[in-house]
């Protein structure tokens, strides 16, 4: 198993590759109620591949597309314009805090909201799930927007102002 704060992938049924045992089922779920499978059913050695198929092409960007910058709660805060709102239930379940991991495209449109900890897991799943797809601004890094990713906190029941 392979775990970090924005995903957890798990390897199973290993069989023989070589002198190797090669996981031919990785399963991952990125979000609450998604369960996605990968299965190897063909691995075979590369025989006829030179070191010129693991070259960068000569017209590839200078930046690295699938890069993510990690931010801080007070940096996601700001790209969302403030602690987001979020409809919460009536009546909220206690009082506690939960944290949400994100993940945030170049466009700024939220991807992927995890929940990490809560003192309340039911609410920090359903809470979680309301961030997917808002637009907030785009993470700028040398001038060019990027993929970003961060904990939220929230603490319920929400402030009153």
């Amino acid at each position: 198993m392979a775990q970090s704060p924005n995903y957890t992938m798990e390897f199973k049924k290993y069989a023989a590759f070589g002198k190797l045992k090669i996981a031919r089922e990785l399963l991952e779920e990125p979000g609450r109620r998604v369960h996605l499978t990968g299965r190897i059913t063909v691995l075979e050695e590369a025989k006829a591949v030179g070191a010129q198929a693991f070259d960068t092409p000569a017209n590839a960007e200078g930046t690295n597309s699938l890069s993510s910058a990690l931010l801080s709660t007070t940096e996601l805060v700001s790209l969302a314009g403030g602690l987001p709102t979020l409809p919460w239930p009536n009546p909220i379940p206690g009082h506690g805090m939960f944290t949400v991991w994100l993940s945030i495209d170049r466009s700024g449109r939220v991807r992927e909201a995890h929940s990490l900890n809560s003192d309340e897991s039911g609410i920090a799943a359903d809470m979680s799930a309301q961030l997917v797809g808002r637009q907030w601004k785009p993470y700028v890094k040398d001038g060019l927007p990027v993929q970003s990713e961060g904990a939220l906190v929230f603490a319920y029941p929400p402030e009153q102002h």
